[in-house]
């Protein structure tokens, strides 16, 4: 039987008869049920039927350095920390919670020395000491019935927030794993493009030369070797740009993980190859986020936390019954406090009813009903999130694949392209600006297809993070414990 907040004093009372007499205990407030969010059977975009594992998906990309990095920051990034202290904040207010429906016993001893006033007397001798002692010495205990549940409710919304404090844990891994992959790859990118500018360096730096021997030799003139000149001076201004880049990647690497925002030396030695998925994850169904992804977890047992605290405050509607006794020792010397002439003791139920609180009960619970409206309302709005997420990058990822393919074959025909108007020029068929002009359009085809690159990794490491991939049960459990 469930109780309305609505209920009138005579049902209540009614309730609490039945209760005692009967011996029932009724739970109030409203019963969870996990909400059904409307999800489509599939994804609008073309989705990867892969089959990676989402519990370390990183594996896929099959760097060593990167998996270093990212166990690195999974045991010491300070978010991570603060999640797991909040984890045990939740397991030691869920203990508290289910201590409260068991009986409670305290332990009291005084000693009191009296003395009265002998002004208080008047007519004939007082024969009686003015100076007393007292010593008290007992166990008193408290047991509520909790005949309406509210204690229930209280560890059930406990349980909620613990659960709930365990998935914010998960949700940190993944967000960790993460943000680690997509720097770790964009350093890479970065340094494959330092790479690319370097190799462009040499080769424009060997083109002067021999520009410069042909100005010498008078065949060919200053403008020629101006060209080459500046083309030197423009690649040369990318380096800088590209090293501070490389640098601030390596910061965040190094807070990620833990350590103070500098430059670290895998940072400036990063691998010129940028980290390629050799799998993809399989992307599944709408439906499997609700069980996958930790912010939908985390944010459907806040629900039902918020829920339960509605049954809380509804149980202040209804009154408290309590069993309640004690037993000990009183008298006016130490060493006849255990003798059977001190004994005492007390045993009996009693009653707590507020029968006029001037609207603050039905305040409170009209206050969590609120409360519980906003954390559904959070909960649909995470799911709406979760989805966009995914549909944004099974598109980004498609388009990246279908760009990347381009750029490679852009750079195979500028490649191909330089080769002929070198050839062309030496046999002064084509002019020196065709050469510069190739050169230059190749770097930048190069540059492009490593940008390229880096965001299709980007891509899979946003979708397999979409996809709550980046943490299992037994991590997660091993981190709480």
């Amino acid at each position: 039987m469930t109780l309305r907040p609505g209920s009138g004093p005579r049902h209540r009372l009614s309730c609490l008869l039945c209760a005692i007499v009967g011996g029932a205990c009724h739970t109030v407030g409203p019963d969870y049920a996990p909400p059904r969010p409307a999800l489509p059977p599939s994804w609008s975009s073309p989705a990867p039927a892969g089959e990676a594992d989402l519990d370390r998906w990183w594996s896929v990309f099959g760097d060593p350095e990167l998996e270093a990095w990212i166990e690195r920051a999974r045991g010491a990034n300070p978010a991570l920390a603060g999640a797991l202290a909040h984890l045990h904040e939740a397991r030691a207010l869920r203990h508290g919670s289910r201590a409260s429906r068991r009986p409670e016993v305290d332990v009291d001893a005084s000693a009191t020395r009296r003395r009265r006033s002998s002004q208080a007397f008047s007519g004939g001798p007082f024969t009686q000491s003015l100076r007393a002692d007292l010593y008290d010495l007992g166990f008193d205990a408290r047991w509520e019935l909790d005949l309406f549940g509210g204690l229930r409710r209280g560890v059930e919304a406990a349980d909620a927030d613990l659960a709930a404090a365990e998935e914010e844990l998960r949700d940190v891994l993944v967000s960790i794993s993460g943000d680690v992959a997509r720097e770790y790859v964009e350093l890479c990118g970065r340094s494959r493009e330092l790479g690319i500018v370097q190799e462009t360096l040499a080769s424009i730096e060997e083109l002067r030369s021999i520009v410069q021997e042909r100005v010498d030799s008078g065949l060919s003139s200053e403008l020629d070797l101006s060209r080459v000149v500046a083309l030197l001076a423009e690649n040369r201004a990318r380096v800088p740009e590209l090293e501070a880049e490389i640098q601030n990647h390596g910061h965040a690497l190094a807070v990620l993980a833990g350590a103070a925002p500098e430059t670290i030396p895998a940072a400036r030695a990063a691998p010129a190859a940028i980290p390629a998925a050799r799998a993809l994850p399989s992307a599944g169904v709408p439906a499997e986020l609700l069980r996958r992804r930790p912010d939908l977890r985390r944010a459907e047992r806040e629900l039902a936390a918020a829920t339960a605290r509605i049954g809380i405050a509804t149980a202040d509607l209804y009154p408290r019954l309590s069993l309640t006794g004690s037993y000990g020792w009183l008298g006016t010397r130490g060493e006849q406090i255990f003798e059977s002439s001190s004994q005492q003791g007390s045993i009996g139920p009693s009653l707590h009813w507020p029968l006029f609180d001037a609207g603050r009960v039905r305040a409170r619970i009209a206050a969590e009903e609120a409360r519980t409206e906003q954390a559904l309302a959070r909960f649909q709005g995470t799911v709406l999130d979760a989805m966009r997420e995914v549909e944004d990058s099974l598109a980004s990822l498609s388009a990246q694949t279908e760009r990347r393919a381009s750029l490679e074959q852009a750079v195979a025909a500028q490649e191909r392209a330089l080769e002929l108007a070198s050839a062309l020029h030496s046999a002064g068929l084509a002019d020196f600006l065709t050469v510069i002009d190739v050169e230059r359009e190749l770097l930048a085809a190069r540059e492009e297809l490593a940008r390229s690159e880096t965001e299709h990794s980007v891509q899979v490491i946003a979708l397999c993070k979409a996809l709550g991939g980046g943490w299992d049960a037994g991590a997660a459990s091993s981190a709480g414990s």
